[in-house]
């Protein structure tokens, strides 16, 4: 094999291991990597064959990427291609209908996402630019230490869409192909010096093992070593992942009635903000419960305030043993209420908590959860709820006016007051709940003014795409624009509450979704956010202020009237004319499924303005800036380093030397450097004859290696005229040089110096095998002391 389509080879294997990290994107594994391996391979291939014909480097580059689209039209889009491989028009709409594919099913489908047609074609087309760039800078340009970054891209794909780290063994398979074919590609340049002899001067093959393989591989070790253990190192660096790995494991037994494998670090409110905005439908639980109204099925709950109303944070795994759900302190025995039970299979949600109705009274589930009194939430750090199916009893309690009437205020003295009464004091808030709860004579009739503030009569409407007002935070532009979604509603309505001394948390689950006999269906349509209060002897009772004729599957709630339906009665009792929340206001939406195609879109809000999602061009344009930037670092070092050099200094001897070296690093840049030994005078005379300097340029040339010779043998320095000479000797030099490297090759010395990528390149070696030293003089140090301790203890 040619000793550089060796170098190529490597680096299509090194591509491939890069492409690791992709297997915790996908379900499978085949249906996505063998098309890669295909891929990688025609890349390779054609550029072998081409480099053998001796082709341009754009020729190769261009032949690769046509060979990379037939491919990609032969194994997705051959419906209308000429010959199944040749593009044409129609085959540059299916192209388009598998991003939208893609797209689709990245922005429903949770992690590793089912491997779909559009999917597929992405991360082929991905991996096979990559393979192109790394065969570009490894052979085409070599400078196969730039191949790394786009090797890096891979790494990036899953940090960027995956909720939780990416394991920091996924590093190791690109690491070790980076630098395996950084290795590659250095052995191969030292052997292009000639043959290879051993002490005894025996000659030694070329393809024998070397001693400066052995020492490449044990630098390659200590180098992915040193990348994995340096963030322990780095203060503010999360290192828990990779520290974690070397504990018990989490708390999960591997069984299926337990989770997915691996805590899932989310915002919930983000969370819930995604799924209302998704083009698509769904659909994520179906519960099966004996309870014909069970109500609001609860995920997250929060007793943390913030300028944006609420946040989230705590740890997952705390809490006591699920054996001791359903001990609940401070409710009434007499409360009326009746004991349900419900399964809930999981089919496209990846949380670390599980969702349960209120009030759980017993939770049949794998090991690795736990439960929290306080918020009755169970939650896992070491599991999530991936393709779980679960079972446990609650208790529906059955509140009514009358009776929450009766709740006296919460002692202010009290842990509950004292948690979930916390709110920082921001005027307009404290003035507007002073003002919708004077003269209420109970907690329930403060409440339920407050609930009943937010009705569409006082100008609050439901819209996705939230308005921004000029009083500084989230809650206070939301009560004055009066323009949101549930977050929003709910995030207010606990904030009030908090103003004026009332016990309030906000909560995060999915509505009451569509029954059918005794099975819930809930999808991405259901997430909502609502709001509990705490009553004394009757505990946390739901409300809900957003106004339900945007709300799908919002429960009728009877001591909560809907704000949608203003309560002008004498006692507060009111009577919904258009019957179950979710009917009202948006008549559009009554009786709807939300599994029905049709209603895509409408569902999501009915806000035509809503926006999908930030924008994402500015990250685009962003990465591409900063990649130029990084890319151009070696030709800005070389135009810096050149024009220092030639900067008159008034030293004649310093001013010959460094035009000296510049023209050094010239012949490295156009492949006509000598030997180390070789004289000023000697140079000039081989330049002369090869590449056949004329004119100026060989004028040039003997003018810098004379001055050079003056400058290091002669006592009296070059004078000023020869001084002043320097700069255009090597201007004329550079120019003829640069009329027999073609035009490819001066874009590549232009933007790639060879001298400059060297001279890094040295530094980075000089730094590595320092740290080899270094280690294996602490290495030494540690096995002398032991092996004198052990000596010591022998003796005694």
């Amino acid at each position: 094999m040619n000793r550089r389509h060796n170098v190529a080879v490597v680096g299509g294997a090194a591509t491939l291991l890069a492409s690791a990290p992709l297997t915790l994107i996908f379900a499978g594994l085949f249906s996505w990597f063998l098309p890669i391996v295909f891929a990688v391979t025609i890349v390779v291939g054609i550029g072998m064959g081409l480099r053998t014909l001796r082709a341009p480097l754009p020729v190769v580059v261009l032949a690769q990427l046509v060979g990379l689209a037939l491919f990609l039209t032969w194994t997705s889009a051959s419906g209308g291609a000429a010959l199944g491989v040749v593009p044409t028009g129609s085959t540059l709409s299916d192209f388009g209908a598998l991003f939208k594919d893609a797209s689709d099913t990245a922005a429903t489908a949770t992690i590793p996402v089912p491997e779909s047609p559009g999917l597929i074609f992405v991360a082929v087309l991905g991996i096979g630019v990559v393979a192109i760039l790394v065969d570009l800078f490894t052979i085409g340009l070599r400078t196969p230490a730039l191949s790394g970054v786009p090797m890096l891209a891979i790494y990036i794909v899953p940090m960027a869409v995956m909720e939780d780290t990416v394991p920091w063994l996924m590093f190791i398979p690109g690491a070790l192909g980076y630098l395996w074919l950084l290795l590659t590609d250095n052995i191969h340049r030292v052997r292009r010096f000639g043959r290879r002899f051993a002490g005894d001067g025996r000659n030694i093959d070329m393809w024998e093992p070397s001693p400066l393989a052995s020492t490449g591989r044990w630098l390659t070790a200590v180098g992915v070593a040193v990348a994995l253990l340096l963030p322990l190192a780095i203060p503010g660096v999360n290192a828990a992942g990779l520290l974690a790995s070397f504990g018990s494991g989490g708390n999960g037994d591997g069984d299926g009635g337990s989770g997915g494998e691996g805590a899932v670090r989310v915002n919930p409110a983000m969370n819930l903000r995604g799924a209302l905005t998704q083009d698509k439908t769904t659909n994520l639980l179906n519960v099966v419960t004996d309870d014909p109204n069970p109500g609001y099925l609860r995920l997250y709950v929060t007793n943390e305030q913030s300028d944006e109303g609420w946040s989230w944070g705590g740890d997952f795994g705390s809490g006591v043993s699920m054996a001791q759900v359903g001990q609940r302190q401070g409710y009434d025995p007499n409360l009326p209420g009746k004991q349900y039970k419900a399964t809930v299979t999981v089919l496209g949600m990846r949380e670390s908590s599980l969702p349960l109705y209120p009030n759980p009274d017993e939770v049949s589930v794998g090991r690795g959860w736990n439960f929290d009194p306080v918020t009755s939430m169970a939650t896992s750090d070491s599991r999530n709820t991936e393709n779980l199916v679960y079972e446990f009893k609650f208790t529906h309690y059955q509140f009514d006016e009358k009776l929450l009437r009766t709740a006296p205020p919460v002692d202010q003295g009290s842990v509950i007051f004292t948690e979930n009464t916390r709110v920082d004091p921001i005027e307009s808030i404290q003035k507007l709940a002073e003002r919708l709860t004077a003269d209420k004579p109970t907690v329930y009739d403060k409440v339920k003014a407050v609930n009943q503030y937010f009705s569409p009569e006082n100008g609050f409407k439901y819209s996705l795409s939230t308005e921004r007002g000029t009083l500084g935070t989230g809650i206070e532009d939301f009560l004055q624009t009066k323009s949101g979604y549930c977050q929003q509603y709910a995030a207010s309505m606990m904030m009030l509450l908090r103003a004026a001394h009332i016990p309030a948390r906000g909560v995060i689950g999915f509505t009451s979704g569509t029954k059918s006999q005794n099975v819930v269906q809930l999808t991405n349509r259901n997430y909502h956010a609502w709001v509990e209060v705490y009553f004394q002897g009757y505990g946390w009772v739901p409300f809900d202020p957003t106004p339900s004729g945007n709300v799908y599957g919002a429960a009728e709630m009877p001591w909560a009237p809907d704000s949608d339906t203003i309560d002008r009665s004498s006692n507060g009792a009111s009577e919904d004319p258009q019957g179950p929340r979710g009917a009202s206001g948006d008549p559009s939406l009554a009786g709807k499924d939300p599994l029905d195609p049709n209603m895509e879109g409408v569902l999501a809000g009915d806000d035509a303005s809503a926006p999908k999602g930030p924008a994402t061009w500015p990250y685009w344009i962003t990465a591409l800036v900063v990649l130029a930037i990084l890319l151009a670092q070696p030709g800005l070092r070389r135009t810096s380093l050149r024009s220092r050099r030639l900067r008159p200094n008034g030293d004649g001897t310093a001013s010959a030397h460094l035009a000296w070296r510049e023209l050094q690093d010239l012949l490295i840049d156009y492949d006509y450097q000598g030997p180390p030994s070789e004289t000023p005078r000697g140079t000039a005379d081989r330049l002369v004859e090869r590449p056949k300097l004329t004119g100026e340029a060989a004028e040039g040339v003997h003018v810098l290696a004379t001055a050079e010779e003056t400058a290091r043998y002669s006592v009296h320095p070059p004078d000023d005229e020869t001084a002043d000479r320097l700069a255009g000797a090597v201007g004329a030099v550079r120019a003829e040089l640069a009329t027999h490297a073609g035009r490819t090759g001066r874009l590549r010395i232009i933007l790639f110096p060879p001298s400059v990528l060297r001279a890094w390149r040295a530094a980075m070696s000089r730094g590595v095998a320092g740290t080899a030293n270094a280690l294996a003089r602490a290495r030494g140090r540690v096995r002398r002391l032991l092996t004198g301790l052990i000596r010591a203890r022998g003796r005694a």
